[in-house]
């Protein structure tokens, strides 16, 4: 079927070529006609070749989205979730703290106070027992596990490895949520001053670019479609009905 289609393509695609050049020349180039088969050729080869490679993408997508659910990382992914649910900054114990160690400990809370009508929000450092936080406490081993995926995710996305179109519909979700969460950028910012590498993780941070960039042309397509729909239904309201 794929093939077909492909031939078809072909055939408008030279048929085109047939017209513009006739239009030039004022000869039939239809006698040419080793050229015009060469040519079906190289399309169809070209055709065939962006079918095989989105295909690959495809089975790769859906193979690193088996990353997700391997139980620590679906863990980490779960207690990320959850802080935003929640609307809970996540907290992240330092290195060698292990969450069975502790009974409490100190985490960030943001409270909302409004002022002259503005909403001002300020950060506070709490005390509070483990069994309270337990479900948004994540380790440093485990968070950075997370991030790696993100970071194979971003890497053959950024080499065109990954259609970007398929990273977009399958893990936009996971690196906007990663990104956008504050405890876990001062996380990334810390680590790049410790080790002294600012391209820590770097190839998720593109990939957060490049989503961005689709999901704002997508809005873009969906409002002019919206609007566009709306022009014609207030057009019909005033087309009077033809007696």
């Amino acid at each position: 079927m794929y093939f077909e289609l492909s031939y078809d393509l072909a055939l408008n695609i030279l048929e085109s070529i047939h017209k513009w050049l006739f239009s030039i020349t004022g000869e039939d180039v239809r006698n040419y006609g080793p050229i015009l088969a060469l040519t079906a050729t190289i399309i169809i080869f070209m055709i065939t070749q962006h079918k095989n490679k989105r295909i690959e993408s495809a089975d790769l997508c859906l193979e690193l989205n088996k990353r997700f659910f391997e139980e620590d990382i679906k863990k980490t992914r779960e207690k990320i979730y959850r802080a935003v649910d929640l609307n809970k900054n996540l907290i992240v114990l330092k290195k060698g703290q292990k969450i069975s160690d502790i009974t409490t400990i100190d985490v960030l809370e943001d409270v909302v106070t409004t002022e002259n009508g503005k909403k001002i929000t300020t950060t506070n450092t709490v005390t509070k027992n483990k069994i309270d936080v337990e479900e948004i406490m994540v380790t440093e081993r485990e968070l950075e596990s997370y991030l790696n995926v993100l970071e194979e995710i971003g890497l053959l996305t950024n080499k065109k490895v990954l259609d970007k179109s398929f990273a977009y519909e399958m893990f936009s979700y996971q690196i906007r949520t990663v990104y956008e969460n504050k405890v876990i950028k001062k996380h990334i910012d810390d680590e790049r001053i410790n080790e002294k590498r600012n391209d820590l993780w770097d190839q998720f941070e593109k990939a957060y670019g490049t989503i961005t960039k689709i999901s704002i042309k997508k809005k873009s397509q969906k409002f002019l479609e919206d609007a566009t729909k709306k022009a014609y239904e207030v057009k019909n309201t005033f087309i009077p009905d033809k007696p």
